[in-house]
């Protein structure tokens, strides 16, 4: 998926774009890997490797358990690196819950799409809706943290919080399907 804040660098445009949903909806496995991309997940191909929902499963699971540890943590009295470190965690967590709930909704969007099954549109919202509630609290946390950065890799800065109206976005995407 996209660690960079969900965006992809376009080479041949020399733009940053925001990961859409339709993104996640239309992406590839990575090449000679274990997992399966949603695609292929969702038309029921069966395979020895990892699939998309049960990916997502296992990431809310550890981010939950890794939010709860964190919370646990004290902070008071602790080194600001400690502290920063604590802070990262739960960053990470949300950023791991947002893509986890995004993947479901891609799964689900995915069926009401090519699939006809329109019964997936309401449960297809709620993950997205849950996604951007996680991607706003990871933005929110990384803004206070850090500065925007160059990322080489993307030729572009990246300030996350420019693409919280983005993520707003993908939930529309899923409410205009069927």
């Amino acid at each position: 998926w996209y660690p960079e804040g969900s965006c992809l660098y376009l080479p041949q445009f020399h733009e940053l774009r925001f990961a859409n949903i339709n993104e996640f909806v239309q992406g590839h496995a990575i090449p000679r890997d274990r997992f399966v991309s949603i695609e292929e997940y969702c038309k029921g191909r069966i395979t020895d490797k990892q699939n998309p929902h049960d990916i997502a499963l296992k990431m809310i699971e550890d981010a939950e358990r890794a939010l709860s540890d964190a919370g646990k943590l004290q902070t008071a009295g602790k080194s600001a690196e400690y502290e920063a470190t604590v802070r990262d965690i739960v960053s990470m967590s949300y950023l791991g819950l947002y893509y986890a709930h995004k993947i479901l909704a891609a799964i689900g969007l995915y069926r009401m799409r090519y699939q006809g099954k329109s019964s997936e549109k309401a449960e297809s919202i709620r993950n997205m809706e849950k996604a951007a509630e996680y991607w706003k609290k990871y933005s929110a946390r990384i803004d206070e943290d850090y500065r925007p950065q160059f990322l080489c890799r993307l030729c572009h800065t990246v300030d996350v919080r420019t693409f919280d109206k983005l993520v707003d976005e993908d939930i529309e995407i899923i409410r205009k399907e069927c």
